[in-house]
């Protein structure tokens, strides 16, 4: 009986969070307008890049498309159509960096299995009607210290109750998946709700990091120019400071070489320039003929 009880709580509460994830994605997914602009500029900058091809004025694109972003690359491999889509939105459209904080539940969604929250329903619902079906054959107490019937009776009108709730969260989380399905145009048979959040979460993790790169980038190349800069002011100083040297040591040159001049000049008109027997050579008069 107890381990009937903790298995219906246990798959209880772990569908009802499921559940609950699942229909606020499909909720949140529909309603973001920054998510549908992105969309828009995704489906912007595929057609500019398809212009002249068959694909160059396509109405939309498959969600499926999104993880691919990052597998588009520059000549240089350097940088993704995805990093080019977010440096775009970075310096026009800023106010959509932030369209992650629209889409909450999708991590949680994107482990979310269809296929085993309905498996789980079916076995709520058989182990309640087996139940059910127990009750129904015992309703006469075994003994005065039998109280099978009392405490389980309780227990299966609030486990149908529970699982009416659930089965109920369950329909309204599809029937919004397939209103979102039709609102982006594909197969819900084909493509799961796990599938679509899978990708739309590979996306928005993508995004992210692209901005985180672009920024890194952007600093980068911003300490490469202040050293850049740097360097070449560092040369201009040491070539202003060898041109200064330079002038310095013809002015010194010049200066000297006109002292010399100066000097040569003066010893002429003194006639200091000549020795003592040159100057008496020249002061001795010649002999009269």
């Amino acid at each position: 009986m107890y381990s009937i009880l903790f298995r219906f709580i246990l798959m209880s509460v772990s569908d009802w969070q499921d559940i609950v994830a699942g229909t606020a994605a499909c909720e949140e997914v529909k309603a973001s307008k920054k998510f549908a602009q992105i969309l828009e500029l995704i489906l912007l900058v595929g057609n500019y890049m398809n212009s002249g091809s068959k694909n160059g004025q396509a109405f939309g694109f498959e969600i499926s498309f999104l993880p691919k972003l990052t597998s588009t690359k520059d000549v240089e491999n350097k940088m993704t159509l995805l990093h080019y889509l977010v440096e775009t939105i970075e310096n026009k459209f800023p106010e959509l960096l932030t369209f992650n904080e629209d889409l909450a539940h999708v991590d949680k969604a994107a482990r979310v299995s269809v296929e085993t929250i309905q498996k789980t329903l079916r076995q709520m619902d058989a182990s309640i009607r087996n139940l059910e079906d127990d009750l129904n054959n015992n309703k006469q107490p075994q003994g005065d210290d039998d109280t099978f019937t009392e405490v389980m009776g309780t227990f299966a009108k609030d486990a149908r109750s529970q699982y009416e709730i659930l089965d109920s969260m369950f329909k309204n989380m599809e029937s919004l998946y397939t209103d979102l399905s039709e609102f982006y145009s594909f197969d819900k048979q084909k493509y799961s709700l796990e599938e679509f959040f899978s990708d739309v979460k590979t996306f928005k993790d993508a995004f992210l990091q692209a901005n985180k790169d672009n920024v890194k980038l952007r600093e980068t190349e911003e300490k490469v120019r202040r050293a850049r800069e740097a360097r070449e002011k560092a040369e201009l100083e040491r070539a202003d400071r060898a041109m200064r040297k330079r002038a310095l040591i013809d002015m010194n040159a010049d200066q000297t070489q006109e002292g010399v001049m100066d000097s040569l000049l003066e010893a002429l008109q003194t006639g200091s320039a000549f020795s003592r027997d040159q100057r008496q050579k020249r002061a001795r008069p010649r002999a009269a003929g």
